[in-house]
């Protein structure tokens, strides 16, 4: 602690010595004096292109007059430096301000307020300030539709802002490129008070598409409109005609009258109307010649037919080309009516031709029948079928039947009035089809005509045993019409038959086969044959007929009808079977004793006879009957009715099928006879082929007859009843 003491007494008596020394002399001005400070810098208005108007404050002087003071700026990022110096008199606290010119549009500046004294220079923080775009906004208006024309159109601008700076120029750039990479410019004259501007395109191509911007140029550049840019579309250039009015009309004459809207982009050289019996007429053909210009004008026809449907159409011409009118129709007056052959369509399924006609002028009286005539071609044609529709005026409709297999036929409407007749144009259908057509030939063997069982399941007919000559068979065969091809199928399974009675069954696809002759032994045996299955089945025969052959048969509804047949004479037995149940029942016996000849179903209705009486002479009965159920599905029928008789000259019929509401037969002769259920009377129809004519199968299948195996043809024959007229 002493050695402690010692030394702060030592400090204390060095400082004392000091302190008792004189001042020394100072410079003259303030003590502590410095730069001044200058801040609050600010924008003192909104900037403009050039300009920025901005103030700032004098903080300080710090001992020192302010001499000296201003603003600074340059452009962000450029190492050269602006400046504007105030030499005016300034005090602590006062603020000063300048407008900064010259500066560029849409440009970035840094911007420092400075203060000067005889210390020095000092400086405020950087105020960032950004000038505006001095370009304007303008925009392309849409083009109004009438100033379009052929090669030229007008289009409008209009300054929505002006931007800083004269107007130098305005108009419009125009391009048939939407990008408008390449363009074309039309400048306007000034703009108008309303602040919009309009330039008139030339030289532009007509029916085509421009893009249109209006665009504005200052001293700070050029400003187009904004995307999307505006379009239309030029005009044709040719001039526009209104509709034709029927001034007159006479017999061999006509005055039409009509109008030019539209002159187009030239004027009218020609204008007048156009006519013909075609439609779409043109100058290239009659033409009238009335006048020029626009306006309305009238022309007379002459030199015309009566009665004839004539279409006009009035036109007008300048430099484009020809412009024409909607078309008029008219027909010369005629004391005949007027009538057309619209058109004509053959249905080669149905055997028909249907003919859409129209009577378009009823003349100076009353039309009182209208229809349709037809020929088979020929030289000359001669018209002597006919089919009256109706009477009156208007559209119609006629249907042509019993027409002629391989044939063409010419058709043509007419009209009746008090005039006489008028006919319309004659048209020609296509050949007619074929009455017969040669299908795949059977290749199952020789049978003797008549010996075979036939019966059809919807497309298919089949044909089961017969007599090969040596022997018999037990042979099933079947032929599909969808696909034109015959199969031969599971065999008979009780041996070799001939002369059996087969019924297609279409409710359970069966086909119930009943009886016939097997060697020397007549059977009473009852098998099915099932269709879907491919397989037979031998049903129980009870309280059934007793053993027969050569008998016929029919279903509908719910059951199947065995007549007539032989034993060891010609019986007269009726018989129906209810297969679900497997049930027969005798019902009264037909009228005559029969073999063989036709059974088929029409509706509700049974059909049958036509068969042989006597085997020895081989006399058949020529009458065919009838017995229908008295309810619809019921196995209860009337009594059986004559029908009618086969004409004499027919002979011995070996086959029959129903076929739209008609008969069809074939006798042994190979003539085919149709007998027509609903007028009930015969037409002797086409003979078959000479090698065609024994026949051992016939049946309806898809919307055909079909026919044949002949003992000298393995063919079957397609019919067309149809055609066969």
């Amino acid at each position: 602690m002493r050695y402690l003491a010692a030394f702060l007494l030592l400090i204390a008596g060095i400082c004392l010595f000091y302190g008792c020394l004189e001042d020394p002399d100072m410079p003259g001005g303030v003590v502590n004096a410095g730069r001044p400070e200058v801040d609050s810098l600010k924008l003192a208005g909104a900037p403009t292109a050039t300009t920025v108007h901005v103030s700032a404050r004098i903080i300080k002087q710090n001992g020192s007059p302010v001499v000296e003071y201003g603003f600074r700026w340059r452009i962000e990022g450029s190492d050269r430096m602006d400046s504007v110096r105030i030499e005016e008199n300034i005090k602590k606290d006062d603020t000063f301000a300048r407008t900064i010119e010259g500066l560029k549009n849409k440009a970035s500046y840094d911007i420092q307020a400075f203060a000067v004294n005889e210390y020095g220079i000092s400086y405020s923080g950087i105020l960032h300030v950004v000038t505006i775009e001095g370009v304007g906004v303008v925009a392309t208006l849409p083009t109004d539709n009438a100033a379009v024309r052929g090669t030229s159109a007008v289009c409008v601008g209009k300054v929505m802002h002006e931007g800083e700076g004269e107007i130098l120029s305005c108009g419009i750039f125009y391009s048939e490129d939407q990008q408008m990479l390449r363009k074309d410019t039309v400048y306007a004259a000034a703009v108008n008070e309303d602040s919009t501007f309009v330039c008139t395109l030339t030289g532009l191509k007509p029916l085509a598409t421009y893009y249109i911007q209006a665009f504005v140029e200052n001293g700070f550049g050029m400003f187009p409109s904004e995307s999307p840019t505006g379009q239309f579309t030029t005009k044709s250039g040719l001039p526009a005609v209104g509709t034709i009015e029927m001034v007159e009309r006479g017999y061999t004459e006509a005055i039409l009258r009509s109008e030019v809207t539209d002159g187009g982009d030239t004027p009218v050289t020609m204008r007048g109307f156009c006519w013909g019996m075609n439609e779409l007429p043109d100058t290239t053909g009659f033409r009238t010649e009335d006048g020029e210009g626009d306006g309305v004008f009238t022309g007379t026809l002459k030199k015309l037919a009566s009665p004839q449907e004539y279409y006009v159409r009035a036109y007008a011409k300048n430099s484009f080309g020809v412009t024409y009118s909607q078309q008029l129709s008219f027909i010369t007056r005629s004391d005949k009516a007027s009538v057309r052959t619209h058109n004509i369509q053959l249905d080669t399924e149905n055997g028909t031709v249907t003919v859409n006609g129209e009577v378009t002028y009823m003349g100076e009286t009353a039309v009182t029948a209208y229809g349709v005539s037809w020929a088979a071609a020929g030289n000359p044609l001669v018209f002597r079928d006919s089919l009256i529709v109706s009477s009156g005026m208007g559209a119609f409709t006629g249907v042509i039947t019993e027409l002629k297999g391989e044939t063409v036929y010419h058709v043509r409407t007419f009209a009746v009035n008090g005039g006489g007749v008028a006919y319309g144009d004659t048209l020609t259908t296509a050949q007619t089809p074929r009455v017969l057509d040669t299908m795949p030939s059977f290749t199952g063997g020789y049978r003797i005509a008549g010996s075979c069982a036939v019966a059809s399941i919807g497309n298919v007919g089949y044909l089961l045993g017969g007599d090969t000559g040596p022997q018999f068979t037990d042979k099933l065969w079947s032929y599909n019409a969808s696909i034109d091809a015959w199969q031969e199928l599971l065999s008979f399974p009780d041996g070799n038959f001939k002369w059996q009675t087969a019924v297609g069954y279409p409710s359970q696809n069966i086909i119930c086969v009943f009886g016939g002759v097997n060697g020397a032994q007549t059977s009473n045996k009852h098998y099915w044959y099932w269709v879907d299955k491919n397989e037979w089945e031998e049903k129980q025969v009870l309280n059934g007929p007793a053993a027969y052959h050569s008998g016929v048969g029919a279903s509908f509804g719910f059951y199947v009808y065995f007549i007539g047949g032989r034993r060891d004479t010609v019986m007269n037995e009726f018989w129906s079977f209810y297969p679900v149940i497997n049930y027969w029942e005798r019902k009264a016996d037909f009228p005559v004793k029969q073999y063989g000849g036709v059974a088929v179903a029409i509706n509700d209705t049974i059909f049958a006879g036509l068969g042989v009486t006597n085997p020895d002479n081989g006399d058949t009965t020529g009458e065919l009957w009838k017995t229908y159920s008295v309810r619809p599905g019921s196995s209860t029928l009337n009594g059986w009715e004559p029908e009618t008789t086969i004409p004499s000259a027919a002979g011995k019929v070996k086959a029959g099928v129903a076929y739209k509401g008609s008969i069809y037969v074939v006798d042994d002769a190979g003539t085919i006879w149709r007998y027509n259920v609903s007028t009930k009377k015969w037409t002797q129809k086409m003979t078959l082929p000479a090698n065609n004519r024994r026949i051992h199968c016939m049946y309806t299948l898809n919307n055909h007859i079909y026919i044949g195996l002949g003992e000298n043809s393995s063919s079957l024959l397609r019919y067309k009843p149809v055609w066969d007229n």
